[in-house]
């Protein structure tokens, strides 16, 4: 059962008339030997009717994955598809960099990903912890702000349900919101489809975003701060806090909204007590 390519552009054959287009240009290679250049910020692949790619398998979800080209590098994005999505026989967890020659699996159907440079810093191995130079003792991390929190774990789930990492209470926040994946020395802020979205800088994250130093991140009523510091290894030092803002609408658990909607009731009524002993005063 071959996939099917629907909209621009078309599949080329790589033996015939259309090898002769840019071949070093970024592409899925189809196992008859058609290519899909990867022209377009997005390609979409599943099941249903309306994806770029159009798998008929019912391994395959309705939409399943999907290929984001962020500045020079190709994202695979596995769209929480029921049977996974794969790449050179290991499962896709949310979201793979592509390189050159991978092989992407998505029911029974496999595509290679061509043409892509070496991987550059983005995708190298976080530093090594050998003993060297001031440079190699040192680590670049992320660490989200107004509560200094460090991303030195693989990911970092964001949510209403208690078992994400960071817990936003707040109803406007889907159960599972979104995520911050650390690739190499680059991180990732992927929005898992929540109701309300996830913006940075104004700007609402459609599918992930590649966060930058200083990035503001705003999840309903919560605003963090990503910003990247430089950690050495070889100390027991505890990071620099930075200071936090006078004033937020909450904090990481969403406790303090709670509280200042509790002071704000308990001064109106406040107010309407003074304001009737007055009207008492003035009445007698």
């Amino acid at each position: 059962m071959n996939p099917q390519a629907t909209g621009e552009p078309q599949p080329r054959d790589l033996h015939g008339s259309a090898a002769s287009v840019a071949t070093s240009a970024p592409r899925l290679i189809f196992p008859d030997g058609q290519e899909w250049p990867l022209t377009s910020e997005s390609v979409a692949i599943g099941r249903r009717v309306g994806n770029h790619i159009l798998v008929k398998n019912p391994l395959v979800s309705a939409e399943h994955a999907k290929i984001i080209q962020v500045d020079k590098d190709f994202l695979l994005l596995d769209l929480r598809s029921s049977n996974g999505t794969f790449v050179n026989g290991q499962r896709v967890i949310d979201l793979h960099l592509l390189c050159d020659g991978d092989q992407i699996e998505v029911g029974d159907q496999q595509f290679q990903f061509r043409g892509a440079p070496v991987p550059s810093r983005h995708a190298q191995s976080p530093p090594s912890t050998a003993a060297g130079s001031n440079q190699d003792n040192e680590v670049d991390l992320g660490v989200l702000l107004f509560k200094e929190l460090l991303l030195n774990n693989q990911e970092l789930t964001i949510g209403r349900s208690t078992d994400n990492d960071l817990v936003l209470d707040d109803p406007r926040v889907s159960s599972d919101h979104a995520k911050i994946i650390r690739v190499g020395t680059d991180y990732w802020l992927l929005d898992l489809r929540s109701s309300n979205g996830t913006f940075v800088n104004e700007q609402r994250v459609r599918d992930v975003y590649r966060l930058r130093d200083g990035d503001t991140i705003a999840i309903a009523a919560t605003m963090l701060t990503f910003v990247r510091r430089k950690f050495g290894l070889d100390t027991e030092r505890e990071p620099l806090h930075e200071t936090p803002p006078s004033f937020v609408f909450a904090d990481v658990s969403g406790r303090r909204w709670k509280h200042v909607r509790i002071v704000a009731a308990v001064l109106i009524l406040i107010a309407i007590a003074f304001t009737a002993m007055f009207v008492r005063f003035v009445f007698r």
